[in-house]
């Protein structure tokens, strides 16, 4: 490439739009490495003008296990995490006590296992802007998602 480029300005332009354009493909990607943790396509899908479900997973590649703790939407009002009891029935999470997260396993966040609810989503927020909630964990801390918006 730079054989080609007779200007070592126009070189450096090309090679700094490379190293961004990778940048941003690393950061926006499906998944994300994050201390012991490995979370995997966050994204929402809006029910309606003030609802959106959450979706991801997030496994835990420790050799002890990990704890969610926290959740906090800066999108949102608040959010209800529900885990499914049985074929028909979830109950909802009070993540004060944590849901672990085992060693070498993962916790899917997919409407069937966990069941995850943005409320008074803020409506002037369209698909391609930020949807950021921060992902609080026992061990490894906090971890700032943004969330892509399925349509």
């Amino acid at each position: 490439m730079l054989l080609i480029c007779k200007s070592s300005n126009l070189a450096k332009l090309i090679m700094g739009c490379v190293v961004v354009f990778l940048g941003a493909f690393q950061v926006n990607g499906h998944e994300q490495n994050f201390k012991s943790l490995v979370i995997y396509h966050p994204y929402l899908i809006k029910e309606n003008k003030k609802e959106a479900l959450g979706f991801l997973s997030v496994e835990n590649t420790s050799s002890k296990s990990e704890y969610l703790i926290k959740i906090i939407s800066q999108f949102s009002s608040g959010y209800r995490l529900w885990r499914r009891v049985d074929d028909d029935e979830f109950v909802e999470i009070n993540l004060s006590s944590g849901i672990e997260i085992r060693s070498g396993e993962a916790i899917y966040i997919d409407q069937d296992e966990f069941k995850l609810l943005f409320w008074g989503v803020d409506e002037s927020l369209d698909w391609y802007d930020k949807h950021v909630a921060t992902f609080v964990f026992r061990d490894a801390g906090a971890i700032e998602l943004d969330f892509e918006v399925e349509q």
